[in-house]
């Protein structure tokens, strides 16, 4: 920008100050004129402060001019009104300075600004102001000493309301808003502050009455950004200086002086504690969305940390793997051990600073699913049958008979419990065994209250280090974390599921013989039993399957290490019929000309991710067909768990990938034949239920899968009822919880149109979109009316 540019630009404003200034003056005085140059709100003080906040202090001349000549031209002497002109020029420019000295925000949107506004230029740039005009008006003998403290104080009032209703307002509008409001709300705030200003100031004569406006004032300052707030303001201000120069109203009185006084002092209350109000509640909205977007990027670091690490680690971990089951001499076998337990320890640490990070953000929530005990108590301990230190320790589990078969609960947080215990058994015992005890502790109308006991022949712990074990970070002692490792977050993960889970954990040990680590956890009752069994795990490693012929999986993967380690894991596994594709886009495409029993696919993928390609695998299979379709993230937050069966995947697995965890998704899943249904077939129940899977649980025994439809369809029925209730009576609770819960259940019954309607509902109820909830509801009705009389 040329020199003579930001000349011509400093004279335009300083031009357009001196218009404003000098304009508003000559309005003021005419309108009211009080002892000589006093009026009621003296404008021309909030549009000097105002425009030297926003402009900078250096336009100052542009005030000092027009207050120089609004008051020559009002008739007072030249040397008084060059006086009078520099106590004008001062008031702005010393609360400007002294504003923007401190960590001023224009904007007004925290509290202390607001405070520091009154306190440096509507209390004592003007009393400066007020004193230094008043003093030089006596002198001149335009006042008489008896008039001094009368005219001071409307002159210094009239400044402070001028910077009240002038000042405030133009500071707030030079700040975009970025809050949305209901347009049909503001009409009607706007009809109500109209209507009541209209009989507090024209119709009724009672000062107190007045105040009856601020409740309005209050609904502004909650419901709108300040903007609104501040037109609110403005307006019931017009309507009440309206009613006063008409000669009615609450702040009509016996004299001008005094209806000035009441009028001012009502329009200072309702200014400055509705700006206030509208201050705290915007700083606090800025600080909630600075604390949101805080932990969005909290989120989205774990995230990317969780993928960045795990990629990398699935080629270590898949490699050493492999390489393990190749010809190796001894010395290489420890090495391959040294790999995979090092990587496993890494991993491991990975996830509890995860999980721990979650659960101090709020993040972690409990997914209550049916829960099989043994089925847990199995999948756990074979995780340690491969043991690398090469100990001779026996682990055991035991669940009496008075386990249910099903119950209701997290089956994935009470994996992560046992794994934990047991691993610190494991790591703790030098010899002898580990042994788990399942029992029932004592039994409600709705409630089974289960107890978990994990008991070691290790080193024990002694009372005064038990104290200490369920802190994060804490360890027995240091020489612990030296010789075993560790973050000492597990504990303390452990204890914070089960209080998420409305249980309870503790301990018995004794130094040297060994120790016992317990919880209790509530599960709700399903009312289906099953005998129960021991189980007794060997040093042996999994087991490797057989051929699984006619079993096509196709694997969707853009890392090609992990394409690699996946491709040799499933040919380990007995599949080959593998096909890779490495996006989304080449995943629909191979699915358009084949057909698959399984996909296993990543979330993270070029060109078309994860979560669009099942998405859009769902809406092509419609109700006629069913691909099970397993989702492989890096990303080991629960949120994604949650996002990956919304989406219509039917499981989860998180790299690194093992060979055991990947054995028994693809054991559960591909040992349900494939399931079609064509057009003519759709209103035959049995085409709508996919009942396989049950019937493969319970070993073909149609009658025990018929009782258990049959209970299934009598508490389905039960909460349809329940949620037509909850959906006349908009109670978004009860639609949540009633639809989160059958979710699961109908997905575990093979409902799946039942399944993606009770997900429509929640997600609905989410959204607030209760309008649609009863069409939705009679979709259901129609689809349970289908399938409730289903018997093999």
């Amino acid at each position: 920008m040329s020199v003579v540019t930001i000349y011509l630009n400093y004279f335009l404003k300083c031009l357009l100050l001196f218009s404003l200034y000098f304009l508003t003056a000559q309005f003021g005085l005419t309108l009211n004129n009080v002892a000589g140059f006093a009026t009621v709100v003296w404008m021309p003080s909030g549009i000097a402060l105002a425009f030297l906040l926003i402009w900078g202090l250096q336009y100052w001349p542009g005030i000092f001019l027009a207050a120089v000549a609004i008051n020559y031209y009002m008739g007072a002497p030249a040397i008084a009104a060059f006086g009078i002109g520099i106590g004008n020029t001062l008031e702005p420019f010393i609360g400007a300075y002294l504003l923007k000295r401190t960590d001023f925000h224009i904007q007004l949107d925290r509290v202390r600004d607001v405070l520091r506004l009154l306190f440096f230029s509507a209390v004592g740039s003007t009393i400066i102001s007020a004193t230094g005009g008043v003093l030089i008006l006596w002198v001149f003998h335009i006042v008489s000493s008896l008039e001094v403290p009368s005219t001071w104080f409307v002159w210094w009032i009239g400044d402070a309301m001028g910077i009240l209703t002038i000042a405030i307002p133009i500071l707030i509008f030079n700040n975009k808003t970025d809050f949305l409001w209901n347009k049909v709300e503001l009409l009607y705030l706007t009809v109500s502050l109209i209507g009541v200003g209209y009989m507090v100031f024209f119709l009724s004569e009672n000062n107190i009455k007045s105040y009856f406006i601020i409740p309005l004032l209050i609904w502004a300052a909650l419901r709108f950004p300040m903007q609104i707030t501040i037109l609110a303001i403005l307006l019931i201000s017009t309507i009440a200086i309206w009613a006063t120069y008409m000669g009615i109203g609450p702040f009509h009185l016996a004299t001008v002086s005094l209806s000035l006084l009441s009028l001012q002092l009502f329009i200072g209350i309702i200014i400055i504690s509705t700006i206030t109000l509208s201050a705290t509640l915007t700083e606090l909205k800025t600080a909630n969305r600075g604390l949101k977007r805080s932990n969005d990027l909290e989120k989205q670091f774990l995230a990317n940390m969780s993928h960045d690490i795990r990629t990398p680690m699935y080629g270590i971990m898949g490699m050493a793997e492999l390489l393990e089951k190749t010809e190796l001499n001894s010395e290489q076998q420890d090495w391959i051990q040294t790999i995979r337990s090092s990587a496993n320890t890494l991993l491991v640490l990975l996830n509890d600073i995860l999980d721990y990070s979650k659960i101090e953000a709020g993040k972690l929530n409990i997914q209550i699913e049916i829960v099989n005990i043994e089925n847990i108590l199995e999948e756990v301990t074979q995780l340690f049958t491969i043991n690398p230190k090469n100990k001779k320790i026996k682990l055991e589990y035991f669940i009496t008979e008075s386990i249910p078969n099903e119950m209701l609960g997290d089956p994935t947080r009470i994996k992560q419990i046992l794994t934990n215990l047991i691993g610190n058994a494991l790591k703790f015992t030098e010899r002898g065994k580990v042994t788990v005890i399942v029992s029932k502790e004592k039994e409600s109308d709705n409630q089974y209250f289960v107890h978990f006991k994990v008991s070691d022949t290790g080193i024990g712990i002694s009372e005064e280090n038990q104290k200490s074990l369920f802190q994060p970070f804490m360890q027995a002692n240091d020489s612990i974390r030296q010789t075993h490792g560790g973050t000492g977050l597990g504990l303390a993960i452990s204890k914070e599921l089960v209080k998420m889970m409305g249980g309870k954990i503790g301990l018995t040990s004794t130094l040297g013989v060994g120790s016992t680590f317990w919880f209790t956890i509530p599960f709700e009752k399903k009312h289906v039993f099953k005998e129960k069994s021991t189980g007794s795990v060997k040093e042996e490693g999994f087991l490797i399957a057989e051929k699984k012929l006619g079993r096509r999986i196709l694997v969707a993967e853009d890392n090609p290490i992990n394409r690699q380690v996946i491709s040799q894991q499933l040919k380990i596994l007995g599949y080959d019929e593998v096909q890779m594709v490495q996006d989304g886009v080449e995943l629909l495409k191979c699915l358009k000309q084949q057909t698959f029993n399984l996909i296993l696919l990543d979330c993270q993928m070029p060109k078309l991710d994860g979560y669009a390609a099942a998405k859009e695998i769902r809406r092509r299979e419609g109700m006629g067909r069913h691909t099970f379709i397993i989702a492989m993230t890096a990303n080991a937050l629960l949120d994604d768990r949650a996002t990956c069966l919304d989406i219509g995947m039917d499981d989860y697995i998180a790299k690194p990938i093992q060979m055991l965890e990947l054995q028994l998704k693809l054991k559960k899943y591909l040992s349900i034949p494939l399931h079609r249904t064509n057009q003519s077939q759709l209103e035959n129940p049995e085409s709508l239920i996919n009942f396989e899977n049950l019937l493969a649980i319970y070993e073909g025994n149609k009658d025990a899968v018929n009782t258990l439809y049959k209970t299934f369809f009598i508490y389905l029925g039960e909460s349809i009822e329940e949620l037509k209730n909850a959906i006349k009576n908009n109670n978004k609770n009860d639609i949540l919880s009633i639809s989160h819960k059958n979710i699961g259940s109908s997905g575990t019954f093979g409902c799946h149109t039942i399944t993606l309607i009770f997900k429509e509902i929640e997600k609905c109820a989410i959204e607030n979109k209760f309008t649609k909830l009863n069409s939705i509801y009679e979709k259901l009705i129609k689809e349970y009316d289908k399938i409730k009389d289903f018997k093999l």
